[in-house]
């Protein structure tokens, strides 16, 4: 394990107790109460000038509400398809993998598990935050369904996102991978739809499903299995480049 990713390990530990520390300082010990609390400071009177970009992203995100998510999985299960017939696509069948089986795993296991055993209800439920918050729905069915924990959205965003970190070196790639992951989970504070501990444990149900199958991958089904591929895709485009040059030199 590179330092890097050490650093990252660390910090989203650091993140997360700082986080949970917080709640229970603002709600004197009680963590619902601090987590209700720091919602009410996180969720903004409405209208401001963000309302429609957090509102489209929210909708066209990977949440379970969201459009977004069925294009995500079917665009990286079309390009998987497509990596059994063109080789140039064979490096990416690592990362579409990696990404499809981290969805299984963590959204449709232990997200939808966690969300059907508690059924929290969404903040718009809470008759105290209903008269104080400020709500933006992007579907009916929200009004609905009011199991809250955790966040389907900040748990497939960071799903789809920290895959980026761990298997492209540029920064501005792992950089922007994080911030998508970091508006998704704000997008549902801010519209109303889900409470900060709900979008701290989807974060984290995401980022550790995929780091769990990232592991077991490489480390026990890459050696075992040859069509299963591993380059890093940074590699891939390097590779892609050159084979592109000494195309050119031959015509």
């Amino acid at each position: 394990m590179d330092w890097a990713k050490r650093i990252g390990i660390l910090a989203l530990v650091l993140i997360t107790i700082i986080f949970l520390a917080t709640m229970l300082i603002i709600g004197t010990g009680n963590l619902i109460l601090g987590d209700e609390q720091l919602f009410m400071a996180l969720n903004p009177d409405h209208p401001t000038p963000f309302d429609e970009f957090f509102k489209f992203f929210s909708t066209w995100g990977p949440g379970k509400f969201g459009l977004g998510i069925y294009l995500y999985l079917g665009f990286a299960l079309t390009l998987l398809f497509l990596s059994l017939k063109y080789s140039t696509l064979q490096p990416m069948r690592f990362m579409l993998l990696l990404i499809i089986v981290s969805f299984i795993v963590g959204y449709l296991g232990i997200y939808l598990s966690l969300n059907f055993i508690i059924g929290r209800d969404r903040p718009f439920m809470n008759p105290v935050l209903l008269s104080n918050a400020n709500y933006l729905f992007t579907d009916p069915a929200e009004i609905f369904y009011g199991a809250s924990f955790p966040s389907g959205h900040a748990t497939t965003g960071f799903i789809f996102a920290t895959p980026f970190v761990l298997l492209f070196k540029k920064y501005w790639i792992r950089l922007s991978a994080i911030i998508y992951g970091i508006l998704m989970g704000y997008a549902r504070i801010y519209l109303g739809g889900h409470f900060p501990l709900d979008v701290l444990v989807g974060s984290l149900v995401g980022i550790l499903s995929v780091w769990v199958c990232y592991i077991i991958f490489k480390k026990y089904v890459v050696p075992r299995v040859p069509w299963f591929q591993y380059i890093e895709p940074e590699k891939m485009i390097e590779e892609s480049d050159k084979y592109e040059e000494e195309l050119e030199d031959k015509l």
